[in-house]
Formats: C-alpha cells, sequence, structure tokens
C-alpha cells in the first residue's frame, strides 16, 4: 500500500521547505555580516597612519570581538552590525545612550550589551597580560545606516563607519597614550593573540 509513504512525504515536505528558507536567510545573514566586517576593517586600516594598532576578528570562548583599536587616542572595542534596510519606513538607528532602536524597533539581542562586553573582555585581556586596566570604549558600526548623533553622555559610541572614521580625532579618550604606551598595550594585545593560536 503506498499511502503511508505518501502521506509521510506529503507532511515532510512543507517542514523541508521551511528549513530550506531558514538556512537561506541565515546564509545570507552570515555573508552580509562577513561583508559588513569587511568594509569597517579596511577602513579602520586607515588609522595606522596615525599611530593606531588595528587588530581584527578576536575569537573568544562563544563569541568574537570585530575590531579593537590602540593607539593615541585610545583603546576601542568595535562591534559591527550589517543588517539590510526596510523597503518602507524609518531607515535609521537611533541610539538613547541605553538603548538602540532601528527604523523604530529594538532588535532581539542587545547590541549595546554585546559592545560593552566586547569593552570588557579587552580591558580584561590587557589587565590580565599588563597589570593596567585602560579604559576601553565600546563602540558599535552600523555599516551604512544613518545614525542619529549620541547622547554627550553616552558610555558607548554608536555610529555608521564613514562617520566614525570622519569624527574619530574629536572621539579621543580624556585618557590619551603616549606612544610607549601604546606600543606595551599592543605588545601585550599581540602577546595574548599568539599565545591563542598555539
Amino acid at each position: 500500500m503506498p499511502w503511508p509513504p505518501t502521506i509521510l512525504f506529503l507532511i515532510s515536505v512543507p517542514f523541508a521547505a521551511w528549513r530550506i528558507r531558514t538556512g537561506l536567510a541565515e546564509l545570507r545573514q552570515r555573508g552580509q555580516g562577513v561583508h559588513g566586517e569587511r568594509i569597517v576593517g579596511q577602513l579602520l586600516e586607515n588609522l595606522r597612519s596615525v599611530g593606531c594598532k588595528i587588530y581584527h576578528d578576536i575569537a573568544e570562548d562563544g563569541y568574537n570581538i570585530d575590531h579593537v583599536i590602540i593607539g593615541p587616542h585610545g583603546v576601542f572595542a568595535i562591534e559591527t552590525k550589517t543588517i539590510s534596510k526596510p523597503l518602507r519606513g524609518q531607515a535609521e538607528v537611533v541610539f538613547d545612550g541605553e538603548t538602540v532602536t532601528i527604523g523604530g524597533y529594538q532588535p532581539d539581542r542587545d547590541p549595546v550589551i554585546q559592545a560593552r562586553a566586547a569593552a570588557r573582555s579587552i580591558r580584561k585581556i590587557l589587565h590580565e597580560m599588563t597589570g593596567q586596566e585602560p579604559n576601553v570604549i565600546p563602540v558599535l558600526l552600523y555599516v551604512n545606516w544613518f545614525v542619529e548623533p549620541n547622547p554627550r553622555d553616552a558610555d558607548v559610541i554608536v555610529m555608521n563607519q564613514e562617520y566614525f572614521l570622519k569624527s574619530f580625532d574629536r572621539l579621543q579618550d580624556r585618557n590619551t597614550l603616549q606612544t610607549p604606551q601604546v606600543e606595551a598595550l599592543a605588545a601585550r594585545m599581540e602577546s595574548y593573540l599568539r599565545e591563542k593560536v598555539k
């Protein structure tokens, strides 16, 4: 009797179609994220000309930190977000000092918490390697989005990648670093990264 296999087949087709659609959406999002990280990484490389050391894609247990800058302007931990703009409605990012809204909606995973966690991780790494505890500024970059200006007292910088680069000189930490400090912190970061690949 062909009925049981036929019924089973008819039940499984919608499930298989749903799984394929979900898998394709995840692949598209990952590809978009990698593309955004590359865009930001290439732009950040320009900061080497002003004495900054740049590190990309630092893998930690269960997560990664997209980019780190160590330079005369301070230490920055950067999270990049590459998301599609809506076909209709607001295409802007607003940060009120605590919460980000994208096109009027709050994202499922809180990107501000992610940015702060990345900064804490880098501060902890540098503290363990040097005994110093430098201020690490959390940065959240929305690739190719319009981002409303941040509140003055915000502890997280939220911008798009182009504006971050243009305004980098004005973003410097109050505790700017001298060249020997930059070199010492960079050497410790490089030592940490070498240890991770052994």
